[in-house]
């Protein structure tokens, strides 16, 4: 699925955060209202542009939270400055760990809570980031994606179920499974448009759009491509839309 590179923290993300902080101010934890006020303000500074400033002012934040909003936070931030077009290998490497770190965290809360819904996309998490790992790593993302899907299946979590789909459906693409991919997309798409999840289910159409144009189906292709692209455009994701009209002007030349 194609995706915007800015803002580097989501919005709904922020908001857990905010409902995080609101909580702990009510039961008076001071230790935990410094670190999520921390965290907000480093997300604020990360989405101006300041990303340098940001993950010095999320270290205590990574070593102390208990918060997986917070955790989560990290996990963004560190995740997406290392995969963005133009980072060095270094800076790559060493991003991919801090996430990792992060994620393993968020992991061994979770499974501590009975019936988390953010286990399942911790362990999303930890597969896109040892996915980006590199192919040495790919055995182990694929036990992840799967491990996700498990999690989400067993408290019947269905928002969270089509997320995992998608995301294996994208490693299985990348992997040369693109019949396997298809499926898992087809499948994350309904579970999207039952549950009202319109950007979800957008990514969904555009990931057809990839394996019908990888198969040679241009009309197919060129249909979901459209179909992704309207929705996109009404969700105010310009960098999407315009990736979307790329494709689809090559494919009518």
């Amino acid at each position: 699925m194609p995706s915007d590179t800015h803002p580097w923290i989501d919005a709904d993300t922020l908001e857990a955060v905010e409902a995080a902080l609101a909580h702990a101010e009510l039961a008076k934890d001071s230790e935990a209202s410094g670190l999520l006020s921390l965290a907000l303000r480093a997300g604020g500074e990360a989405n101006a542009g300041r990303t340098s400033q940001a993950r010095l002012a999320l270290a205590p934040v990574l070593e102390g939270s208990t918060e997986p909003a917070a955790l989560f936070l990290c996990f963004q931030l560190w995740f997406r400055t290392a995969v963005a077009p133009g980072t060095q290998a270094p800076e790559r490497t060493q991003g991919l760990r801090v996430a990792e770190r992060a994620v393993r965290r968020r992991i061994a809360l979770a499974t501590a809570s009975a019936g988390s819904r953010d286990l399942g996309r911790a362990h999303t998490n930890l597969a896109l980031v040892l996915h980006s790992m590199g192919p040495e790593h790919h055995a182990e993302a694929e036990r992840h994606y799967r491990r996700a899907i498990e999690c989400d299946e067993a408290i019947a979590y269905e928002p969270g179920l089509a997320r995992d789909l998608g995301n294996l459906g994208n490693f299985c693409e990348e992997t040369g499974r693109g019949d396997e991919a298809e499926a898992l997309y087809l499948r994350a798409l309904a579970l999207a448009r039952a549950h009202g999840l319109r950007k979800l289910a957008a990514g969904q159409l555009a990931n057809l759009g990839d394996v019908a144009h990888s198969r040679g189906t241009g009309s197919p292709a060129a249909g979901y491509w459209r179909e992704a692209a309207e929705v996109f455009r009404e969700l105010g994701h310009s960098g999407v839309v315009s990736e979307l009209q790329r494709k689809l002007t090559e494919l009518e030349a």
